[in-house]
Parts: structure tokens; sequence; C-alpha cells
């Protein structure tokens, strides 16, 4: 049964990330104009009204109210150009005076605003910062709404949203429900489930480098095609092998741990582009220490390949959330893929969106960047890929221990970054991870 159209039941699944606020930098080599944009957005909004709702959270239930609290717009002037604003961030990978602002009494109070908007008015050109409550959408639903607000700017007409009201029952009604998959949560005792989100907020380095187009081009190659019946790895296949294998290396990790893929399965299961929501799962790639860079990413393009007959996981993992009908119960949940603190490695793309595409009237934006909001780092394994401008190639960002990190930032860590895949260790290579340490 629908709800009415004002109010959205958010699944289980989603009830953990009200509490999380990604984001988004674009910058622009022109001033936008404030109240062009203002307007624009208002009318937006009338259409992707969840991004101006309202949480209503209760112990096991999440609901967003339409329209019922407006989108944070601010508007700050700086006196710095474009280019060193831009320099700051892929020096510092951190602007925060750029981003917009979230407190954590307001946010574990759900007074946050859905959508927070700052744009920053620079001596030659803007910066327009976005951070929204996940709860909303994924990254995909809110490259929906910025299209969205660009053809409102520039007084063009706007592909409208398609609101699932009742988000479960629609996923239930279209999504395979194979009874060979598993679910991604079980249930533990408490301590240990307790530990895991502890775990969570371990201090981390953040560590980031770029990968050129180039290098991207030769790491493809080199990880090949082989055994994929003629199908290639793509790039970001190939990037997140190689430096999860070099992460594991500068770790000197043996046992064997999960690469795990954030998807988008909107594609994948052929359920209509412009569905605002979290459309999303984990993929799980297990990595054991004779497994070389090659075989995960095949092996990962494999699984990615599969995902609508193998991996499709909703019904499985909501019948445990659904299981525990208690907070007590729900508590004890924890991932089956990813476990915290024990070299597992949580990996998000956030390119082939189209950032780059962004334009307002015609300007396009010089650079983008993913953001956190209110998070001091990445929490500890955790990585986001995105683009570099001008299709220059992608750059990673890392939260990491801080003895990875020392090593990840050494030559001989850089040399495994940037030098061509490499087989799993050998006696005379294990030395030389020794000596890394």
């Amino acid at each position: 049964m629908q709800r009415a159209a004002g109010l959205t039941e958010c699944s289980a699944l989603e009830i953990d990330l009200q509490y999380s606020y990604p984001g988004m930098l674009f910058f622009y080599p022109e001033q936008l104009d404030a109240e062009r944009l203002r307007r624009a957005l208002s009318r937006v909004l009338s259409d992707f009204s969840p991004y101006a709702g309202k949480l209503v959270a209760r112990a096991l239930s999440l609901q967003i109210e339409h329209g019922a609290a407006p989108a944070l717009f601010e508007t700050v002037q700086q006196d710095s150009s474009l280019a060193q604003l831009m320099a700051e961030l892929r020096s510092q990978r951190r602007c925060r005076k750029l981003e917009p602002q979230i407190a954590l009494l307001r946010l574990l109070l759900a007074r946050e605003p859905m959508l927070l908007v700052r744009l920053t008015q620079l001596r030659d050109g803007s910066v327009l910062g976005i951070g929204w409550n996940h709860a909303v959408g994924d990254m995909h639903s809110t490259m929906l709404l910025m299209r969205a607000w660009a053809d409102a700017y520039a007084g063009r007409d706007y592909q409208k949203p398609i609101l699932v009201t009742e988000r479960d029952a629609y996923m239930r009604s279209v999504l395979p429900n194979s009874l060979s998959v598993r679910s991604t949560a079980r249930r533990t005792r408490m301590l240990p489930a307790l530990t895991q989100r502890l775990k969570l907020l371990q201090p981390s380095v953040r560590v980031d480098t770029e990968f050129s187009s180039g290098e991207l081009l030769a790491l493809q190659r080199a990880l090949g095609s082989s055994g994929l019946r003629g199908k290639t790895v793509s790039r970001n296949d190939a990037l997140c092998a190689h430096v999860y294998s070099v992460l594991r290396r500068l770790s000197l990790i043996s046992h064997q741990t999960s690469m795990c893929l954030v998807v988008n399965y909107r594609k994948r299961i052929g359920l209509p582009d412009q569905i605002v929501g979290n459309m999303t799962s984990l993929l799980s790639q297990p990595v054991r220490k004779q497994h070389s860079a090659s075989r995960t990413a095949r092996s990962l393009r494999r699984r990615l390949d599969e995902y609508a007959d193998k991996h499709v996981n909703y019904h499985p993992t909501s019948r445990v959330f659904h299981a525990c009908s208690r907070p007590t119960q729900r508590v004890r949940l924890v991932s089956r893929q990813f476990r915290a603190g024990s070299g597992d490695i949580f990996i998000t793309n956030w390119d082939n969106f189209g950032a780059y595409e962004l334009a307002f009237d015609e300007t396009l934006p010089e650079l983008f960047c993913p953001i956190v909001l209110g998070s001091a780092q990445l929490p500890q394994w955790f990585m986001i890929v995105y683009e570099l401008p001008r299709a220059q190639g992608l750059a990673v960002t890392l939260g990491l221990p801080k003895a990875v990190a020392k090593r990840w930032h050494s030559a001989q860590g850089q040399a495994l970054l940037h030098n061509p895949p490499f087989e799993p260790a050998r006696s005379s290579e294990r030395q030389h991870e020794l000596a890394l340490v």
C-alpha cells in the first residue's frame, strides 16, 4: 500500500544512512548568479521534494516528510582566486571553508537540512559546495538533482525524478530473489558488534594519489583480459585491484581479506535511471596471498558482469533486518562483507557521473572533488575514486592506519603504486616488504 506522495518510508537498510552527509565541490571559472541559483533550486526542489524534507525517525523506522524543511542555501565572499583554491585543494585534499557546515548535535537530533548548499564567490569564479543526507539518496540521485538544477538555471525544462514512497515494498517487487545469495548482514553478540562499530571511529591518516590516463591505460593492459572470454577489465577494476594489492603488501597482510565495492545496480537490474533513493549495495571480492592484482581485477569484473544473476542481495539482507524486531537486536547486526579493522577495504567510485559536464549556462567546472561533511577524516580502509579534470586520469583518497600511511608515503610505497603491477610476493620480495616496516 502506497503512502501519501509527501512521505517516503525508507527501507530498513537505509536507517543508518541518516547520520552520513556526503558532499562535493565544483570549481567554476566564472561567477555564478546567486539569485538565479536560488530561484532555480527552489523550482527543482518542488519535484525533488525529499531533498527539502524532514526526517521522522523512530527506533526501527525512518521516514522523510517531503517539503517539510527548506534546503540551506548560503552565499559567502572570499578574496581568493580560483587557481589559489584549486591548488590548495589538490595539495591538501581538504578546504573546509568551502564546505557546507553541519553540527553533530543537530545531526543526532535529525535537525540538519536534507540538502545544504554553500556558494563561495571568488575574484574570478565560484565554488559550489553541496552536501546531502544519505538517507535521501545516493550519488546517482543527487546528480539527477544537480543536472535538473543546471537545466533550470538556464531556463530549460528538466527531467523529473521518480519518487518511490514505499522503498522496501518497491525493492521487494522489482529485485531478483535468489535463494542462493547470502545476506550482507548477520547478527552477532553485543560486544563484537559494538567493537566493530568502534573500529570505524579509530583515528586514520588521509592519503591521496593521482593516476594519469597513461598510467591507467598501462594498468588496464597489464592486468589484461585473459580468462574473461574477450571481456576487458575496466580502468576502475584495474585501479582498485592494483591499489589494494599494494596496500596488502604495505600492511604485510597474508590472511584472506575482502575488497568491497559499492555497486549502483540501477542499470545492472534494469531499474529506471530517474529513481531517487539508495540503489546501491556492496559487492565483495575475496583476496588471498597468492592472488595477483590481475587475478583480483579479472575476478571483480566477472562478479560485476554476473551481478544481476548471482549477487543481488536485497531480499536476504532485508529478511535479516526484519527478523530483528527490537533495537537491541538491530544493534547486533554487522556486515558479512566489510569487517572493520581486519584489512578489508571499502571502495566507492565517484567517477562516470558526469561531474565535469555539469554546466551552469555554458560554464563547466574546472575541478570536482568529493567530500564528507562533518568528518575530520575517512574511516580506516575507506577509499574514494574520482575523476581528475580534463580527463587527465583518476585520483584516490583513503583513510589508513598511521603506520600504513607512513609506508604509503615512502619511496618504496610510491614506487609500488606507480610501477607496473606485481605478482604475489616470493621470498626475495618478502625481504623487501620487511624493509618497509
